[in-house]
């Protein structure tokens, strides 16, 4: 064989078998974002499904909202939805060599949240009360307002409250559901026959006991009996330490 067709051949042969050249690659790149601001959504959730093979890609966007996933070429569904967002979908045709960008505009999802229950019951705590009726003056209502301190295992808390007769009487109760106090002074009526154009009043003394170590919040609420007055918030304070 002359050296000339010897050479053809060999070049022929390795034409034959060098490897085909790769195609060029499809991408589908782009972002999410937020349909009311236009900020980039994070993280959101990004899938590529064809259209006519069984072809499918997940993928999730950087912090600023951008994604890319390659692709084989074709007719595609991309879909994006991301945690307290709606879905948003959207079809593009990727072909060779093609760079296809989109942008995915999720809507923020409403959601109805459920009520929330405590789940702690409250626990009632031991008192000794001492009430004593008095003449209503304004000196009186002035200086007597409601006020509560801390100490060993107890709270002690002092008021007055005014009432719509003479011939009503306070009683007391009080619980605690983790750092919060509330103490429940109640006016009623005695029942006795009393005049009925003359306001009457009593200061309390109530001393709260068993309590923890610890600071809490304190409620003192006022409320009466018939619905003869509006209840009203006598303390509301924090920083009552129980030591």
């Amino acid at each position: 064989m002359k050296p000339r067709h010897s050479a053809m051949i060999a070049a022929l042969a390795a034409i034959a078998l060098a490897p085909p050249a790769p195609a060029a690659a499809q991408v589908i790149a782009g972002r999410v974002v937020d349909a009311a601001t236009g900020a980039g959504v994070a993280r959101a959730r990004v899938t590529v499904a064809g259209h006519e093979n069984d072809e499918s890609s997940r993928t999730l966007t950087a912090a600023d909202g951008r994604f890319s996933i390659a692709v084989r070429g074709g007719l595609y569904r991309v879909r994006a939805e991301g945690t307290g967002y709606e879905a948003a979908r959207t079809s593009v045709t990727a072909g060779p060599g093609d760079t296809v960008r989109v942008v995915l505009r999720i809507p923020v999802a409403p959601r109805r949240l459920g009520a929330v229950t405590a789940s702690t019951r409250p626990r009632r705590l031991p008192m000794v009360g001492v009430f004593t009726p008095v003449y209503p003056t304004d000196s009186l209502l002035a200086a007597e307002r409601t006020r509560g301190e801390g100490g060993p295992a107890r709270v002690i808390v002092r008021g007055v409250v005014p009432t719509p007769t003479a011939c009503w009487r306070l009683a007391g109760a009080a619980d605690r559901v983790g750092p919060l106090v509330t103490l429940n002074i109640q006016a009623r009526p005695t029942g006795d026959p009393c005049p009925s154009d003359a306001v009457g009043a009593s200061t309390y003394k109530v001393t709260l006991r068993r309590l923890p170590p610890g600071t809490y919040t304190l409620r003192v609420l006022h409320t009466y009996r018939a619905g003869a007055w509006q209840p009203s918030v006598a303390l509301d304070s924090a920083g009552v330490t129980v030591r």
